[in-house]
């Protein structure tokens, strides 16, 4: 079994990464002590200070437990909650926007992200756990509640939180109002209908497929999955000096090691026709 150190800074313990800390103990022997900074320590080559960082690679070693998500598309949902946890969940003002966001999100979901736990769950959960704000605005927001109810009666919840949440220092109006709304998310489709939406990604066949094309397909999944709607994949067959096929071939494995599923292929060739139709119209 792999053994971890994780160093605890006493007077502001870092809950996220202590409730990872519990959740792996059965798989990772993570031993814990009090000191003057947050570190977990793999070797004497590698350590990690940031609470998230943390969590990460303690969810990476153990990854038959799925913290980290099931499948690409799940990670991305996980890393956006980590951020969520960090920069919105930190101050009265911000929390109460934070907390509607958290209630929309699991208005029909038990965790947030897949259908188990994940260090979504533990990354948020602790950083409400420690906001001195949460108690008294969280009732407003039934799902949250119910959802953080949930969770503080699992035992890992429970030791970690009786332990150490009372050593959380709470945080102050003025610190969380310098810290900057920085975080990536799903934008709302307003209107959209369950099994009506379709997206279409659209990659140029002239070139490797590179991070804006991976951010945009698994944009494009994430509607394609929540609304139950279709992903169509076009290629622009226009050019074929620039649009070769064995650029197509190669994004197509790109697209599938991205886990990602299109319903239907298209080619901007298969509408030549209606474009010409258009066309005419537009001169006449």
């Amino acid at each position: 079994m792999m053994a971890l150190n994780l160093t605890i800074n006493a007077s502001n313990p870092p809950l996220g990464a202590l409730l990872t800390a519990e959740h792996v103990k059965g798989v990772v022997q993570v031993s814990v002590e009090e000191g003057k900074d947050t570190q977990l320590h793999v070797s004497d080559s590698l350590q990690f200070n940031d609470v998230n960082s943390i969590s990460r690679y303690l969810a990476r070693v153990a990854p038959a437990l799925g913290l980290y998500g099931a499948n690409m598309m799940e990670q991305t949902e996980v890393d956006h909650w980590l951020e969520f946890s960090a920069r919105c969940l930190c101050g009265p003002i911000i929390l109460s926007k934070a907390l509607g966001e958290l209630h929309k999100a699991l208005s029909l979901r038990t965790f947030l992200v897949g259908h188990s736990l994940t260090l979504a769950d533990l990354s948020v959960w602790a950083a409400l756990k420690g906001h001195a704000g949460w108690p008294s605005q969280g009732e407003s927001f039934a799902h949250v509640n119910r959802w953080f109810s949930f969770l503080s009666t699992q035992v890992p919840f429970t030791a970690v939180g009786n332990k150490y949440a009372s050593k959380k220092a709470p945080l102050s109006k003025s610190s969380s109002d310098d810290k900057k709304q920085d975080v990536g998310k799903f934008v709302d489709l307003p209107g959209a209908e369950m099994g009506k939406v379709v997206v279409r990604f659209p990659p140029e066949a002239s070139g490797y497929l590179h991070i804006g094309h991976a951010k945009a397909a698994l944009l494009n999944q994430h509607y394609q999955i929540t609304f139950k709607g279709k992903l169509i994949m076009r290629f622009d067959d226009t050019n074929p000096e620039k649009e070769k096929e064995d650029f197509e071939k190669v994004i197509l494995e790109d697209v599938a090691m991205l886990q990602i599923h299109p319903d239907q292929f298209t080619y901007t060739s298969d509408h030549f026709t209606t474009i010409m139709g258009f066309a005419e119209q537009m001169l006449r």
